[in-house]
């Protein structure tokens, strides 16, 4: 919606339907709302200084936290549905090595140019994908999601990545439960995580469930009379 020509088309027409005004978040504003978001997470507490992504369909946002204060807030076009427009031609089929390294080439080439690459601290990841992630890996590990480390490591999310490349949409949907709008990304965006975990220097990511909903909240809140 940030990069839609018939933005203001749109918003008058949800307007004319519910009555109620839609407000369209700046990526830095999203970045913002998400950093707000990650300090209600207790598991965060004992982190000072991190790098929080937000992996999306449109966009990566990437929040960096510096002796436990906000400290830069940045938004990327490097989001998963973007990247499959971008660099696959056929969803339906098992992902190509070379695709995968233009994926990741091209995440790199452009983070490579912003402050993400200079600092190498813990890596704090948001979105649903990291959910299924975590979910795939309780489940083969016998154990509820809810009790599963919220550290997940890399290298089980690079092996996971290079099974479910191989397989065809159809096959992905099926073996790990994915809906046909997540199983078409989901390589892409296990590669997306691996990747920036390398450029991080960083064999864990920690999942937080503390996203942008949590930093609205705490907004909505805050303006609610005392």
């Amino acid at each position: 919606m940030r990069e839609a020509v018939n933005q203001q088309d749109f918003c008058r027409r949800v307007y004319e339907t519910i009555g109620m005004p839609l407000q369209i978040l700046s990526g830095y504003q999203e970045a913002r709302y998400i950093a707000d978001g990650a300090r209600c997470d207790p598991n965060l507490a004992s982190l000072q200084t991190y790098s929080l992504i937000d992996l999306g369909g449109g966009s990566l946002e990437w929040v960096y936290y510096k002796n436990g204060t906000f400290h830069q807030a940045l938004s990327f076009p490097l989001g998963s549905v973007r990247m499959l427009e971008r660099f696959v031609a056929d969803p339906t089929l098992p992902f190509s090595t070379d695709v995968l390294t233009h994926i990741a080439t091209f995440i790199k080439t452009t983070l490579n140019k912003t402050p993400f690459a200079k600092h190498a601290s813990s890596l704090v990841g948001m979105g649903g994908n990291f959910s299924i992630v975590r979910a795939i890996l309780a489940k083969r590990a016998g154990k509820r999601m809810e009790v599963f480390p919220h550290r997940l490591p890399v290298e089980a999310v690079r092996a996971l990545m290079h099974e479910t490349r191989q397989m065809p949409l159809a096959q992905r949907q099926h073996v790990f439960q994915l809906s046909p709008q997540r199983a078409d990304i989901f390589p892409i965006a296990l590669l997306t995580f691996i990747t920036l975990a390398e450029i991080a220097q960083q064999e864990y990511i920690v999942r937080s469930f503390f996203n942008l909903r949590y930093g609205l909240a705490k907004k909505l809140l805050s303006e609610l009379p005392q």
